[in-house]
């Protein structure tokens, strides 16, 4: 009987067909498999970036900076930085706009800043009342602060009475209104606290203002 030869019999042409289609097939599935990912992956980055963008806090308003500030923790150490938070506080009153409670903490940021004797002389009621009604005059103008320079540290002029430091310095006001621009001089004057803290007893208009830095 003779052997018969192990030859290797290739598939008919229908086999081949087959086999290869199905590889085909494979490998189209594993293509749109990987794209479908990507294309996950993409709007996931999308979305979580979005998500992100708005999670960002929106930028302070100059009311909302003010009312941040602590004066308990962090009050000002000399009469120019008083009178300079001073100054952007009343600032906020005729140029921004805010809400009625955002007007009575601003007011009361302010009269955090009041020595005693001035809050005396000056009692809350009264301190918003008179408030109340500059900031209906200057919105009647149209009136607001354009601009505002305040002495040097070394042009402040300091000295002792009955055992109480005080310190005196000016402040310019540029206001602007519907009729032009016009400057207002102020002299304010501080005493020293209990706690060692320059408050402010007071100010008066004051003819010429004293060469002064700008305050920024």
């Amino acid at each position: 009987m003779k052997k018969r030869s192990s030859l290797y019999v290739p598939p008919t042409s229908r086999e081949g067909n087959l086999n290869g289609g199905k590889k085909t097939l494979i490998k189209n599935i594993a293509v749109v498999v990987v794209l479908a990912a990507l294309i996950l992956l993409f709007y996931y980055h999308i979305s979580n970036k979005d998500g992100k963008t708005d999670q960002l806090p929106a930028e302070q308003t100059e009311v909302e900076k003010i009312l941040a500030e602590d004066l308990e923790k962090e009050y000002p150490l000399t009469p120019k930085e008083v009178v300079k938070l001073y100054s952007s506080i009343i600032r906020c009153f005729y140029n921004e706009t805010y809400t009625d409670e955002e007007l009575k903490a601003l007011g009361n940021k302010a009269r955090g800043l009041f020595d005693e004797e001035f809050l005396h002389v000056n009692p809350e009621k009264t301190y918003f009342e008179n408030l109340n009604a500059d900031i209906a005059e200057y919105k009647a103008a149209e009136r607001t602060i354009f601009n505002t320079i305040i002495d040097d540290s070394s042009a402040v002029q300091y000295y002792t009475e009955a055992d109480r430091e005080y310190a005196v310095l000016k402040a310019s006001y540029t206001l602007s209104d519907k009729n032009g621009y016009q400057k207002a001089n102020h002299e304010f004057i501080l005493r020293k606290d209990a706690e060692s803290r320059w408050k402010i007893l007071g100010w008066k208009l004051a003819d010429t203002a004293a060469e002064a830095n700008e305050d920024e």
